[in-house]
């Protein structure tokens, strides 16, 4: 099932860019949904190979978790902190099920920490650089696009820029967050690798996001990123345990 879990994930990950109004709003409760759908069918699929197939099944999970135990742990105490939150919530039912325009509540929490907790089981060592080419890629073309919007109200300022400035994903806040989290594994990579035309792609990828960043003029998401090149810069070159967590 290994190319069905890589197809399924390369999908979720292409979600970011999906924006039809028609169809397809609120953006963020419809791409949930997206999502829930995608993902339950991975799921599916991996609690079949855990449950019933012998020697591709759960020993292979308990191998790589005593691996990598600490990542998963977190993962894992994090879903029960935010089931005990939801439990315990004056108002149960918002945190459960959340609010249509955000795409929140601990359901669709819940399955974004299944998400990354299947992903990090199935997913092979060497197929990770493709998701995260992927995942920098769509993130590119969302930028452009949000580069495209913003340009578009420039020259028509009669325009209402609600709805624009957010681009495909909803809000410039949420947009500015979106490619915040992108900025740094691109950086990483355009430092790291050595072949010319990958650096050149990196750099003109990391230039693109920065610019669609700085049209939101999300002051909390240029903190983050003053904050984050900061420890970049500081741990980065050092060869310390430290280093390997940037």
């Amino acid at each position: 099932f290994y190319k069905i879990y890589l197809t399924g994930l390369l999908t979720i990950l292409a979600l970011p860019i999906l924006r039809w109004p028609i169809y397809f709003s609120p953006s963020n409760w419809s791409k949930t949904i997206v999502f829930q759908i995608i993902f339950s069918i991975l799921l599916l699929f991996f609690l079949y190979q855990t449950l019933w197939r012998k020697h591709s099944g759960i020993f292979n999970w308990i191998r790589k978790i005593s691996i990598e135990n600490t990542a998963f742990w977190l993962l894992l105490a994090l879903f029960g902190t935010q089931l005990l939150a939801t439990i315990f919530s004056l108002d149960s039912n918002h945190s459960l099920f959340g609010s249509p325009d955000r795409g929140g509540g601990f359901i669709n929490y819940g399955f974004y920490l299944l998400f990354a907790i299947v992903t990090f089981l199935v997913i092979k060592e060497s197929d990770w650089q493709k998701l995260w080419n992927w995942a920098i890629f769509i993130g590119s073309l969302v930028s452009i696009i949000a580069i495209i919007f913003w340009l578009i109200i420039l020259f028509n300022p009669l325009m209402d820029p609600a709805g624009l400035l957010g681009a495909t994903i909803g809000g410039p806040n949420t947009l500015a967050l979106y490619l915040l989290l992108l900025v740094f594994p691109t950086l990483s990579f355009a430092v790291k690798t050595k072949n010319r035309v990958k650096k050149s792609f990196y750099i003109a990828v990391l230039l693109i996001l920065c610019l669609a960043m700085a049209f939101t003029t999300s002051k909390g998401a240029w903190r983050g990123l003053i904050a984050g090149l900061a420890y970049f810069l500081f741990l980065y070159p050092k060869k310390s345990r430290k280093c390997s967590l940037v």
